[in-house]
């Protein structure tokens, strides 16, 4: 929490604090979850402590497993007794007397570590007061304890009303302590979520924490990020409320991208649909929001083997379908980018295979291979890269050509424009997802993207020799170049053999770049982007990876039986 934070409430507090007339040695200060109540109780311990006031603070949390409150006294015990000499020489003849003293019950704790040293002992007596905060009571494992702490801490104020402890408690207004409360004479303070502090609270800490970040990356966001327009966008969605500002900020210097800017615009793209007056109504609305984006999925890549869905006599089937559940869920339907990587069709039928994917949700998909007329397909595996809508880093599309068609036929080459430019050339890969090849010639297809810049670029399919196609659809991804957390290629056997000495398999290891940096093993999308297959054998041919890790990979390209593979090649995308 940034100075001036809640000043009002806090200037209000540590008067109290210091007021020897003040009615009642123990304050509550309540609020809704979420509105910087840990904040206010940190800067007041802060302030206490400076002061040479502040006897413990503790700050309950089930999050942390910070909720047991049968360790929160022995807590404050130690805490008092590295103050006061005394009061540690008691605790030191209490462990030899009575070892088991701080594993008994609460109100045998309490007897033993404050009300028989502080108020009959007067171990901690001095100048002024001693402030201990226990914040977000509401968080310890059971509502009877909490009642039974507050009961006996009015008890012993009650009861020793000298003694110069000031207790202050923050807490949800929960049912339960408003009961045991309401049965205490002590005073009350409450934090709103929409008074005109609380949000100018709120922007003021924003607006701090977005100057660190242009501080923090110099070089990769400009000085006038964000825009105005966006931080009064960003303010009427937090309306005051600190969880959602800490949970924002949180995500923007974290994210997954590796990139502030990058980030900020998720979080206005999801954010962008939720009304204020939503927001005015539950404030955990928005906050809902960004902790769904922080936990779901940017990209992920899904796999459609077909053997898992039918058997081998199954296959003469034209549809294969099946639903096939994402790695992570999205928080929007993603966008699919799918590519063939495994095909096995028998010899004496035209090459005609497709893969399709529809029905997306944000957990799942249903994929299909679909052949036609006398194509039958005896094994496939079709790649999905998924990609959430609002990753603006990357965008996806699909180009279907009509070749060797009479009076149809298309160029083979077209100008692919992007729905929105790249701030310079990005990266653009293709891969087949459908193709339709006459049987009685080999069979000989590519694909490549070239003449990129940052409007576009050209996406070519071509064939050579005598092969006849009939169409074929390509898929491409373009994203940013030089983002951390993304790498691709387009590799080949003749990387490691010439094509006049086909063989069954060929594989090479590769190291990522040094400008590429995963946190883990990234997931990789792979598919098919060339072949040149002989016509007369069956046409059998696999591309994947093994041995991935954050430094590199192995791909494999193979074949089998029969199949005679003169050149192949697949489009691989690592991603983090």
């Amino acid at each position: 929490m940034p100075p001036q934070t809640r000043s009002a409430l806090l200037n209000k507090i540590l008067a109290y604090l210091g007021d020897p007339d003040r009615h009642s040695n123990l304050l509550w200060l309540k609020a809704e979850a979420g509105v910087g109540k840990s904040a206010v109780i940190q800067c007041l311990a802060e302030a206490e402590r400076e002061s040479g006031t502040l006897g413990s603070a503790l700050f309950f949390s089930r999050l942390r497993l910070c909720d047991d409150l049968t360790r929160a006294l022995p807590t404050i015990a130690y805490e008092l007794a590295l103050k006061f000499p005394a009061y540690l020489s008691c605790l030191r003849d209490l462990r030899r007397k009575d070892p088991q003293a701080i594993g008994k019950a609460l109100h045998t704790q309490f007897e033993k570590l404050i009300v028989q040293p502080v108020a009959k002992q007067n171990l901690i007596a001095g100048k002024g007061h001693i402030s201990i905060f226990l914040d977000a009571l509401d968080q310890c494992s059971e509502e009877f304890a909490q009642c039974k702490i507050v009961e006996l801490i009015d008890n012993f104020l009650y009861q020793h009303p000298a003694v110069p402890i000031i207790w202050v408690i923050s807490s949800r207004p929960v049912s339960h302590l408003q009961a045991s409360f309401s049965n205490t004479l002590a005073s009350q303070e409450s934090i709103s979520v929409d008074g005109d502090e609380g949000r100018a609270d709120v922007e003021r800490y924003m607006r701090a924490e977005f100057e660190r970040i242009r501080k923090r990356y110099p070089f990769r966001v400009p000085s006038t990020w964000p825009t105005e327009n966006q931080l009064r966008f960003i303010f009427s969605r937090a309306a005051g409320f600190f969880a959602f500002a800490t949970e924002l900020m949180n995500f923007i210097r974290h994210g997954n991208t590796g990139n502030p800017v990058g980030q900020l615009e998720l979080a206005l793209t999801v954010l962008e649909p939720i009304d204020p007056s939503t927001i005015a109504g539950n404030p955990f609305v928005a906050l809902n929001a960004i902790r769904t984006l922080a936990h779901s999925s940017l990209a992920s890549v899904s796999t459609f083997d077909i053997k898992n869905v039918c058997t081998r006599a199954d296959t003469s089937r034209h549809d294969i379908c099946t639903h096939v559940p994402f790695p992570c869920p999205f928080v929007l339907p993603p966008r699919i980018a799918h590519g063939i990587r495994e095909l096995d069709i028998g010899k004496g039928a035209n090459i005609r295979i497709e893969s399709t994917v529809d029905s997306v949700t944000t957990t799942s998909a249903n994929y299909h291979v679909l052949t036609w007329a006398d194509t039958k397909v005896n094994s496939g595996v079709v790649d999905s890269l998924n990609l959430a809508p609002y990753y603006h880093e990357f965008l996806n599309g699909e180009v279907t050509r009509n070749l060797n068609v009479p009076d149809m036929a298309d160029p083979p080459s077209v100008r692919v424009n992007f729905s929105r430019p790249f701030a310079s050339p990005p990266t653009v890969v293709s891969f087949f997802n459908r193709f339709d090849i006459d049987k009685h010639s080999n069979w000989r297809l590519k694909t490549s993207a070239t003449h990129i810049n940052e409007k576009g670029f050209i996406l070519n399919i071509e064939t050579w020799g005598d092969t006849i196609l009939y169409g074929a659809t390509v898929g491409w991804v373009a994203y940013s170049s030089g983002l951390p957390n993304v790498w691709s290629a387009s590799v080949n056997v003749m990387e490691v053999r010439p094509w006049t000495q086909p063989r069954a398999k060929a594989s090479k290891a590769v190291t990522f770049p040094s400008f590429v940096s995963f946190h883990k093993a990234p997931n990789v999308f792979v598919a098919l982007n060339w072949f040149d297959l002989s016509a007369t054998q069956s046409f059998r041919l696999r591309a994947f990876v093994d041995d991935v890790s954050m430094e590199g990979l192995t791909w494999h390209i193979d074949t089998w039986g029969d199949s005679v593979v003169y050149s192949a090649g697949a489009t691989i995308i690592a991603i983090d």
